[in-house]
């Protein structure tokens, strides 16, 4: 009754020690890989965020442009604004006072100061 090969038996349960080794460090490494994918992905994600973030911003910037572009154009074509003729403006002046008899008009440069924005 007990004709049991002992030697048979250790090797069954070696190559089972084994692959319980084997899959235990698969299962380890999967575990790990899992972890670093979802760094990954978080990192991602919040990289995304931070696009979306920047990607409004510049959208609000750019209908910001478009809602006083109008007004500038507008404001821009009557002369208040664009490109200075300071020249002109003293040779009219100059004109002007000539032919009305005032000698005395001068012209004195002021600066206006500079507002910084941040």
């Amino acid at each position: 009754m007990n004709n049991l090969d002992y030697s048979l038996l250790r090797g069954r349960i070696t190559l089972l020690a084994c692959i319980l080794i084997v899959c235990a460090l698969l299962l380890w490494f999967s575990f790990s890989q899992l972890s670093k994918q979802r760094q990954i992905l978080a990192s991602t994600q919040s990289n995304i965020n931070n696009a979306e973030e920047e990607i409004n911003h510049l959208s609000n910037l750019v209908s910001l442009f478009e809602n006083y572009n109008a007004d500038y154009k507008k404001y821009e074509t009557k002369g208040f604004l664009g490109e200075e003729q300071r020249l002109s403006w003293i040779e009219t002046l100059e004109n002007t006072a000539n032919s009305l008899g005032l000698n005395t008009v001068s012209y004195t440069h002021l600066t206006l100061p500079t507002i910084y924005s941040v």
